[in-house]
């Protein structure tokens, strides 16, 4: 996996904000920095080229960001030129395993202020419509992990989560931050100001990278009709579902978290915000987004939350 954003907030060199991150320090001075640091991270990435420019360029920020924005172009020509690898013989096969990759930035830049919709088959390549035409190209971009998927749930979840998959139904992330924003070619500006570093997308993908790095194995979103929808669940150590929202902001108010609450009644939920964190309201832990790896681990290694927050 591509450097996490723990890893990039050792690797900018401030010593005590790594520390403080990994003690899951919330204060005021804290959240300002690692919410800087986040939204640069937004830009660069994790890819240790980008990275490692970023944090030693000399340059000033203009120049800075189109060496790092370089850096993540040539990745994606390399990505591409390797499609080719998959069958040499066939470069129609090759151009569609591009036409699908680049989709799906497209598809998930769409998705604004609101949760990552199902990915959609349609108009992508010529002539095909349906999961079937789309999955071996999707189960190899997959296995290069250039991409991940997240499986979508309807109506009640059970344990184990992957019972409940249903064929075509999931969503589409693309494995670093950085080259996602260089596909879509949104600049630094526009990413690094906060109406527009915590876009729903923006928020989805960072979570879904930090839960894998994290060790999550594999992620679920959940639906309920058109009515409420989930960014995630996970299943913690108890083998308990654990629903967690994504804001993109400091709003916090979740219908779709409260709609799964009342119908389901897990022991505890999560909020990912653009919040210092720290409240307990029926049980639903608000952490910043930027928290998203401790979330996971706090579910896959701790049988107490209060031990591990």
């Amino acid at each position: 996996y591509p450097m996490s954003f723990y890893e990039f907030v050792l690797a900018s060199g401030n010593e005590p904000l790594a520390r403080a991150f990994e003690q899951q320090v919330r204060n005021d001075t804290v959240h300002d920095k690692l919410s800087e640091l986040y939204r640069q991270h937004l830009f660069v990435g994790g890819m240790p080229a980008a990275v490692n420019k970023w944090f030693s360029s000399q340059s000033g920020i203009i120049k800075k960001t189109r060496e790092v924005r370089k850096i993540h172009n040539d990745l994606i020509k390399g990505y591409i030129r390797d499609f080719g690898k998959y069958d040499a013989k066939n470069k129609f096969l090759a151009a569609q395993l591009e036409a699908v990759f680049r989709n799906i930035p497209k598809q998930l830049s769409k998705a604004v202020d609101t949760n990552v919709k199902r990915f959609q088959f349609s108009q992508i390549i010529k002539g095909k419509s349906r999961y079937k035409d789309f999955q071996t190209l999707i189960d190899y971009l997959a296995s290069t992990h250039l991409i991940s998927k997240s499986k979508i749930i309807e109506g009640k979840p059970t344990v184990p989560l992957y019972a409940n998959e249903q064929d075509g139904r999931f969503k589409l992330f693309v494995h670093d931050i950085g080259v996602l924003h260089a596909l879509i070619g949104l600049p630094y500006p526009q990413i690094i100001q906060q109406a527009f570093s915590y876009k729903g997308y923006m928020a989805e993908n960072f979570a879904q990278n930090e839960f894998l790095s994290a060790g999550v194995l594999s992620t679920y979103a959940w639906q309920s009709g058109n009515t409420a929808e989930l960014e995630f669940l996970i299943t913690n150590a108890l083998g308990d579902i654990i629903p967690i929202e994504i804001k993109s902001g400091k709003h916090t108010k979740a219908k779709s978290l409260t709609v799964y609450m009342e119908n389901y009644e897990p022991k505890m939920a999560y909020k990912l915000c653009d919040l210092i964190g720290g409240m307990r309201d029926n049980n639903t832990h608000t952490r910043p987004v930027y928290y998203s790896c401790h979330a996971a681990r706090s579910l896959l290694m701790s049988w107490d939350i209060d031990e591990y927050f």
